[in-house]
């Protein structure tokens, strides 16, 4: 599932798949299609590396590049060109 769905890449797709993707050691993904985080009482996921710096990393460029603006960007955008991810 992509927040953006033209662009897999973008800051918002990056930091839901950090958030919400898991990973097992043969590489198989769960999780990137659910609405809800994989999350339990007692998930360490997003405790641990790679997980966890993969997470704050993205949450980094989101913080320091105002990631908060560029929905309403888009958001602005695809109203004037009348498409959901102009």
């Amino acid at each position: 599932m992509d927040v953006i769905r033209s662009r897999p890449n973008h800051l918002w797709n990056r930091l839901y798949r950090a958030l919400y993707q898991r990973v097992t050691s043969d590489g198989k993904e769960y999780g990137y299609d659910e609405l809800d985080p994989l999350l339990w009482w007692q998930t360490k996921y997003l405790l641990i590396n790679p997980a966890n710096r993969q997470a704050v990393a993205v949450l980094d460029e989101f913080l320091s590049t105002h990631g908060e603006r560029v929905i309403n960007d888009l958001a602005a955008r695809s109203e004037r060109a009348g498409s959901p991810d102009a």
